[in-house]
């Protein structure tokens, strides 16, 4: 069932999912709720939460798996203001799992390659899942058979003699949604893997050292503070280190495999998140301001508080209207008492 809000902004309700169970924060003049366990869920919308902002964060790439792989791409970011709801309606909320890291293969299966990041989204917003780091194909052959990272939310690196940058898939929405390219590394002998992109910047490139991932982004919707997400995942090398996971509900992508006589598995890529946040502020309707009179025997004179501009009073009886000044919101109306009789 299709459901649309007075602002336009569809609200889609699936009435098999479980209910939300989101954490709830109250900071400055906001509330939010953060949506961590990866799957489907439903919300219903509370009754101040008429008009949304939304962090949408897929989950990250796994790394690639063997040797010399590439990192995985950071989960698409996606940060919206100004999304307007239905209170009381029924809206699905998905958050992203993180892609597995690749197996620890040098055979040439593609089992070495992490695997993308699944998508996150809210009302009609998808952040996109993080592509998968590529793993070394064939080991100990020339020529090898390198591979180029996945494209995704941010595109994963490629592994030792890949030749192109993986491209990012995540759609921009006027500037709300992020993604960036994942590195490779053409060089045979380097002995390093390109990093996966991020929401913040491109993966760099494999040469003598592993390629960088991508830079994240920043949001303090959880509770003010600044947290960052969607960190690319670095490139391995040589150094035989165990490639590092991503911790959960970040987006980052996975760490390549590193090689020296063992090969070994990609590190896996984060979650995804989704934090809601409205304004608790209630606006108070600004009464009708009521004029003064203060009386003379020949006139009486009403002053009236309000905004600069134009205003009307309407006099009645039969009294005159003889001078009229209005000065930094204060309208000052004199009025001369018709003649008696």
């Amino acid at each position: 069932m299709l459901l649309l809000s007075l602002g336009g902004a569809a609200e889609v309700s699936h009435a098999a999912n479980p209910a939300c169970a989101p954490t709830q924060n109250v900071f400055g003049s906001y509330e939010s709720q953060t949506f961590t366990t990866a799957g489907m869920c439903d919300w219903v919308v509370p009754p101040l939460a008429g008009t949304v902002d939304a962090l949408i964060v897929a989950g990250g790439g796994g790394g690639g798996g063997g040797a010399f792989a590439g990192g995985g791409g950071a989960g698409g970011f996606v940060e919206k203001t100004g999304i307007t709801l239905t209170p009381g309606s029924v809206v699905t909320i998905t958050v992203g799992a993180g892609g597995a890291g690749g197996a620890a293969s040098i055979s040439g299966s593609s089992a070495a390659d992490g695997l993308n990041g699944s998508d996150s989204s809210f009302s009609t917003y998808v952040a996109s899942g993080g592509g998968g780091g590529a793993g070394y194909y064939t080991f100990g052959v020339t020529p090898r058979t390198p591979a180029n990272g996945s494209a995704g939310g941010s595109g994963g690196g490629g592994s030792e003699g890949s030749t192109a940058s993986s491209s990012t898939t995540q759609a921009n929405y006027a500037g709300a949604g992020f993604g960036n390219t994942g590195g490779f590394s053409s060089g045979l002998s380097d002995k390093t893997g390109g990093g996966g992109g991020g929401a913040g910047g491109p993966g760099t490139n494999g040469s003598s050292v592993f390629g960088l991932g991508g830079i994240g982004k920043i949001s303090t919707y959880i509770s003010g503070i600044p947290l960052v997400f969607a960190t690319g995942g670095d490139g391995g090398d040589g150094s035989g280190t165990a490639a590092a996971s991503a911790s959960a509900n970040t987006g980052n992508g996975g760490k390549g495999a590193s090689f020296t006589n063992t090969a070994l598995p990609g590190g896996d890529g984060g979650s995804g998140i989704v934090v809601l946040r409205w304004s608790t502020a209630v606006q108070t309707p600004t009464p009708t301001p009521t004029p003064s009179v203060i009386s003379t025997p020949a006139s009486e004179q009403l002053t009236h508080t309000g905004a600069r501009g134009n205003s009307e009073l309407f006099l009645g009886g039969s009294m005159l209207l003889t001078g009229v000044l209005v000065t930094a919101g204060i309208q000052i109306i004199r009025r001369k008492r018709a003649p008696q009789g």
